[in-house]
């Protein structure tokens, strides 16, 4: 059956509405907690939705408000997780993250480990490592955020996006552990490893699917608002090293694809939050103010349909 079928047996006990309702929240890393302000003006507009779609950080932060339902919740959980001992040690400073004076440490990082990594090539097979990030870190990132809870705990329904190694295909989740579907879509390629599911190799949604905005429900109509948060696509700099031109390209690679999927929304935001490392949450904060402040300016009595119960 489609996954949206499966989303009727337990969302709230009933079939959607005949319009429904769409947040489609795109990754990228820190710039993903633009979200968050997003979030926050909408709801003082009166919409809220139906359904939420993530990706990779979108992911993360519609998993969350999803789980609490409220952007109150949602901002006090963020306040808590990026201000806890546990965050700043097992991610801030494995990490390595942001930029100064317009050079990206964090390639100059991965380099050094590339480097280091090198000799794992004449390993075995079997023993040569698939990420520069440990292999246990994201698991317990998406442990301590999540914990246990489950897609049928959550009070809004919500569709995370992964992508397939094997075979390219994008893959749903809408049930089981949210933890772990958040992890396999938040499994930025080369920086955490591919997460093993069924018989499916997941790395990051945004691979497929950078905005997930979702196909059209039978017999519904749809109110797509989606928020894309990927990088700047120009940028003159002449590259330092071969990783960063690799990067370079994805990023173009990335930026037409999501052409596609954000000309189907009916309302496309995108804050203006391009030049932050996709590492640096300790800047919370300043992508939150930036993006509640663009959506409050970018929307104004654009919203349809805000008083529809």
């Amino acid at each position: 059956m489609e996954w949206w079928y499966h989303i009727w047996d337990w969302a709230h006990k009933r079939p959607y509405r005949d319009h429904v309702r769409v947040l489609s929240l795109g990754g990228g890393g820190a710039r993903g907690l633009a979200h968050v302000g997003v979030i926050k003006v909408l709801e003082e507009m009166g919409w809220k939705p139906d359904l939420i779609t993530g990706t990779s950080a979108g992911s993360v932060i519609g998993a969350l408000y999803a789980q609490f339902g409220t952007y109150e919740a949602l901002a006090a959980r963020l306040e808590e997780i990026l201000g806890s001992e546990w965050f700043n040690r097992k991610v801030m400073r494995q990490m390595d993250a942001g930029t100064k004076n317009g050079v990206d440490y964090f390639m100059k990082e991965l380099g050094a480990q590339v480097k280091k990594a090198i000799p794992f090539l004449h390993r075995e097979k079997k023993d040569r490592p698939l990420s520069i990030a440990p292999e246990k870190l994201m698991p317990e990132i998406m442990y301590q955020v999540f914990g246990e809870h489950v897609f049928s705990d959550l009070s809004i329904p919500l569709v995370v996006f992964a992508t397939d190694l094997y075979t390219g295909e994008v893959v749903q989740f809408h049930s089981g552990s949210v933890a772990f579907a958040c992890r396999a879509s938040s499994s930025i390629p080369g920086i955490f490893p591919p997460v093993r599911y069924e018989d499916k190799l997941l790395v990051d949604g945004y691979v497929t699917r950078c905005v997930p905005v979702p196909d059209p429900i039978p017999g519904k109509t749809m109110e797509v608002i989606a928020v894309e948060v990927l990088p700047s696509m120009v940028d003159r700099r002449d590259p330092a090293n071969p990783f960063e031109v690799v990067h370079r390209v994805d990023a173009i690679t990335q930026h037409l694809l999501n052409r596609e999927f954000i000309e189907r929304a009916d309302i496309a935001l995108h804050p203006p939050v391009r030049d932050y490392h996709w590492a640096t949450f300790d800047q919370w904060r300043d992508i939150v103010e930036i993006a509640e402040e663009y959506t409050r300016r970018t929307l104004g009595d654009r919203l349809f349909d805000a008083d529809v119960p």
